[in-house]
């Protein structure tokens, strides 16, 4: 029976040394199975592959450079003396044609275009100033189109490459028009109202010269006829929608009171140009739509220098404030304002502008 039990004791501790053993293995096995998960040895940063540099690229322009680009449309009175000129006819915006000299063998009422960026200026048309005591041209700049009054005829002229468009005869001589779409408004020597097509020779009369409705200064605002006038019962301006088909007034847009105030006709709206009753040499400028409240835009300073506000224009979104020198009748410098970005800037003008009739006109290129 011991031999048994000692039997069956080598047994157990066969067998429990044959667990340790096993066990043994295990924990080295598993050991040496996390040693193969090994971190990888640092190895150096690459160098990137030298790479050509890229072409230089143009600077973009600064916002305000874009103000620089249009044409200034006036009149003057040029003669003898103005030989030393170099007026150019003109094939593109960069005015880059052949340039011809003009013969000023006398005084001649000429209708000019001034690009100031290049510092040129070109020749539209002229008429010898025998037999006028006031200037028979005017030029007026709508969307983009260029109309030119000269004598008994309007010429509507592209601005961008001098093409006339169409010949307008009035048969008449004017002294201010507006247009509406591919009409011509205008009061003839009698002081009644007509309307001419660009392609028509007869123009409609609409209004007789002492017909109630048939007064005030004619402009074009937003494709409508409209007068300004002044009701002395009230003391204030009024503005006044007209029926283009019938010349009649359709009603009162908008009263301001009384002022120092001149206006202007714009694309889209009424300009109207306030000077300070404190301090003459401050100017403001605001805008008014048709039915709606004045807004006012900048506000000048202008220098001793400085004779006040010659005229204002529109043209694609820019505002155009033409500065009259001390010498009445001439301008050197423009404050263009951005109707949209708010941005103003003041360009000089390298050929001071001696001007006759209406203030310049001007239309932007950009």
């Amino acid at each position: 029976m011991q031999k048994k039990r000692n039997v069956h004791n080598k047994a157990i501790i066969f067998l429990i040394v044959v667990l340790l053993v096993l066990a043994f293995i295990l924990v080295l096995g598993g050991k040496k199975a996390a040693t193969n998960i090994a971190t990888p040895e640092p190895q150096p940063t690459p160098q990137p592959e030298p790479q050509p540099l890229p072409a230089p690229q143009p600077t973009p322009a600064a916002a305000d450079e874009t103000l620089d680009s249009f044409i200034v449309f006036y009149t003057a009175l040029l003669g003898t003396d103005a030989n030393n000129l170099s007026y150019s006819i003109y094939a593109d915006y960069n005015l880059e044609s052949k340039t011809n000299k003009v013969n000023w063998d006398d005084s001649y009422y000429a209708a000019l275009g001034y690009l100031p960026v290049s510092n040129r200026a070109y020749l539209l048309d002229r008429v010898k100033s025998e037999g006028y005591s006031n200037t028979p041209m005017q030029v007026i700049t709508r969307g983009n189109k260029l109309f030119l009054l000269n004598n008994e005829k309007i010429e509507v002229i592209d601005p961008s490459n001098g093409k006339k468009l169409y010949t307008v005869a009035t048969s008449t001589e004017i002294s201010s028009f507006a247009v509406i779409s591919n009409n011509i408004f205008y009061r003839d020597s009698a002081g009644d109202l007509l309307k001419l097509s660009f392609d028509s020779t007869q123009p409609q009369k609409l209004l007789v010269s002492d017909d109630p409705d048939n007064v005030g200064a004619l402009y074009d605002i937003q494709d409508s006829l409209v007068t300004i006038y002044y009701n002395t019962d009230k003391n204030e301006y009024e503005i006044r929608e007209h029926n283009v088909d019938t010349g009649k007034i359709i009603k009162t847009t908008n009263t301001i009171p009384a002022g120092n105030l001149k206006f202007y006709d714009g694309e889209t709206a009424f300009y109207i140009v306030a000077q300070d009753e404190t301090n003459q040499n401050r100017y403001y400028i605001y805008r008014i739509e048709l039915g709606d409240t004045a807004e006012t835009l900048i506000g000048l300073d202008l220098d001793e220098s400085e004779g006040g506000i010659l005229g204002v224009d529109e043209s694609n979104g820019k505002l155009f404030v033409t500065i009259e020198s001390k010498t009445p009748g001439t301008a050197d410098s423009v404050v263009v304002h951005d109707l949209s970005t708010k941005e103003s800037k003041e360009i000089n003008f390298d050929q001071k502008i001696s001007y006759t009739g209406n203030p310049p006109e001007y239309f932007s290129l950009n």
